[in-house]
């Protein structure tokens, strides 16, 4: 049970702290996409489609559900938000392009999840567990590393954080 309760704590840590450029950093419009691969050929790896469904089968009460469901996978996402990037809308605020705003919502974030969560909007940083677990190989070792260590990897104010969530 403990070591449930150190592994819950150790992901909210990893995946709450911030990445290593401030998020209010993200650059003028003009330069907002990472050179490496157009907000193009990223977006047309996407394909919109309509979910539909024959609900005629379905109970008038399990029909009552359904706005239930709804709102709670509405709730859900809101909460995959904040997991995965923080408040949605200070990124949506800070991007003036069309384009990189519909890629963000699908990624839920500047990390472009098909290309190892590498950051498409310039001025974000690398996500804070991946550069742990490329450097650490494993949580049980980020909880092993000394504040010193977690620093040179992530810098010293998320470091504090995921260091003392350990100790």
């Amino acid at each position: 049970m403990k070591k449930q309760l150190n592994f819950i704590t150790i992901a909210i840590f990893l995946f709450s702290c911030s990445p290593t450029a401030k998020k209010d950093e993200v650059k003028s419009e003009a330069s907002q996409e990472v050179d490496t691969v157009s907000i193009d050929d990223r977006l047309s790896k996407y394909v919109e489609v309509k979910l539909t469904t024959d609900i005629s089968r379905l109970s008038e009460q399990q029909k009552k559900m359904l706005p239930l469901i709804i709102r709670a996978a509405q709730q859900m996402d809101a909460i995959f938000w904040q997991q995965a990037y923080g408040n949605p809308s200070e990124l949506m605020n800070q991007l003036n392009d069309e384009k990189l705003k519909k890629f963000a919502k699908i990624n839920y974030g500047p990390w472009d999840r098909l290309a190892g969560n590498e950051p498409f909007i310039e001025g974000v940083g690398e996500k804070t567990i991946d550069e742990l677990l490329k450097k650490f190989k494993s949580v049980k070792r980020v909880k092993e590393a000394s504040l010193e260590n977690l620093s040179a990897e992530i810098g010293m104010a998320r470091a504090k954080k995921i260091y003392d969530a350990f100790h």
